[in-house]
């Protein structure tokens, strides 16, 4: 099952991404990180704080990961 965790915070973004330590890290257009576990994957992403850059942060991840479930 694909999983997208959406926080607003650096140390959100911190405290998830060091239990995904062997994934896929990328800073553009948001930071992200992603690693695939069996056949699923759990994404999390850094939206930033405000309703235009959270807007704009679950889109596109929304658009490029194509999860399941969100948290």
């Amino acid at each position: 099952m694909d999983v997208l965790i959406l926080t607003a915070m650096v140390s959100e973004f911190a405290v998830i991404s060091r239990g995904l330590r062997r994934g896929t890290r990328s800073n553009h257009p948001f930071r992200s990180h992603r690693r695939q576990i069996g056949t699923g994957s759990i994404t999390v992403v850094q939206m930033g704080i405000g309703c235009k850059r959270a807007r704009k942060a679950t889109k596109w991840a929304l658009e490029s990961f194509s999860p399941k479930q969100v948290i």
